[in-house]
């Protein structure tokens, strides 16, 4: 006769679980912990020695400079965006600037459209606004660009496309970035802002700047204002005595201070409307030829270093003057140009 004890199953059911438990947790334990060490194992090569290397113009030096970052944790894609995202954010030195464009009226957004990555060659496509860059700033943003790419120890060449243009970058085509080579600057230009020869606003004229010094690109281009037109249908009423004492940039607090002689003051003739859109000519000038990324948004008026209140009916001459699109009225087109 066979006797169930009930209570002798339960006991060895309640004992069967426990250890059913005990090894599930177990094994879960053992599973983790093999699963973070392959994860640990296939992250390895994305820790890598130093910081990541992000690059800034320096206005005051003249050149491109480096910040450090610390090296995010990622795959290659996303150490390729993080290091996107940081070039276009304000860097963490006041002297540095970032070359990232994003005035409105500079570019359109959205400005970058992807990257790629193809056995260490980085392929990255802009939108067609990129071409609307000044040669200067162009060639900034792309010596900036490339050399953050090329600090990333798993990409060799830099591909940068928008439009039907493409350039290709290494470390040997970009060895002189940092001190901006002229050679890589041989097409810049003058933006000058005349006045239309109806009296009703401003044109917009290019002349060639090759050779100038572009840390005193502003004032160069104020002292070829100064000169006048050498192209039909642009006046200045710049009085031509004017001298410029100096040029001075305040980039932390993103002004320019534009010095001239007296004789900026008591040889101009002109009515109220021709000095309003005298002012507009300098400070739209003075803003277009500012180094790229140190662009300034205000511009101030000094006479022998001393401010007026008052110029020939325009008030508050003393106020920081913005650039101001709402003047123009065309523009001089490059195949014109004089010479």
């Amino acid at each position: 006769m066979i006797v169930i004890n009930i209570e002798s199953i339960k006991n060895l059911w309640t004992a069967r679980r426990v250890w059913i438990i005990s090894a599930s947790a177990a094994l879960a334990v053992v599973f983790g912990v093999v699963l973070m060490f392959i994860l640990f194992l296939g992250g390895r090569d994305q820790f890598f020695p130093g910081q990541m290397q992000i690059y800034f113009f320096n206005p005051a030096e003249g050149r491109l400079s480096a910040e450090g970052r610390p090296w995010p944790v990622g795959d290659e894609n996303f150490l390729v965006a993080s290091a996107i995202s940081e070039l276009s954010m304000t860097p963490t030195n006041r002297r540095l600037t970032s070359i990232w464009p994003s005035a409105p009226r500079d570019l359109d957004s959205p400005f970058f459209r992807y990257p790629v990555i193809y056995d260490g060659t980085l392929i990255a496509v802009f939108c067609e606004s990129y071409l609307e860059m000044q040669p200067l700033q162009e060639a900034l943003f792309r010596s900036a660009f490339t050399l953050t790419m090329l600090g990333l120890p798993f990409i060799d060449n830099v591909i940068i496309r928008a439009g039907d243009a493409e350039w290709t970058e290494s470390a040997t085509t970009i060895a002189n970035a940092p001190e901006i080579s002229p050679v890589r600057l041989a097409n810049t230009q003058f933006v000058l802002y005349f006045i239309d020869e109806s009296g009703e606003g401003l044109i917009r004229a290019y002349y060639d700047a090759t050779d100038v010094n572009f840390q005193q690109l502003a004032r160069e281009a104020l002292e070829r204002l100064i000169e006048g037109p050498v192209t039909e249908g642009a006046i200045s009423v710049i009085p031509s005595e004017t001298r410029i004492r100096r040029v001075i940039p305040a980039v932390e607090t993103a002004s320019i201070y534009v010095n001239l002689s007296s004789e900026f003051f008591t040889r101009f003739n002109g009515s109220t409307a021709q000095a309003n859109l005298m002012i507009a000519s300098i400070v739209n000038t003075v803003i277009e030829n500012s180094p790229p990324g140190a662009r300034p948004r205000q511009v101030f008026f000094l006479i022998d270093s001393a401010r007026r209140e008052e110029f020939h009916g325009v008030v508050d001459f003393d106020s920081g003057f913005e650039y101001n699109e709402s003047v123009m009225v065309g523009f001089i087109p490059e195949e014109d140009e004089g010479e």
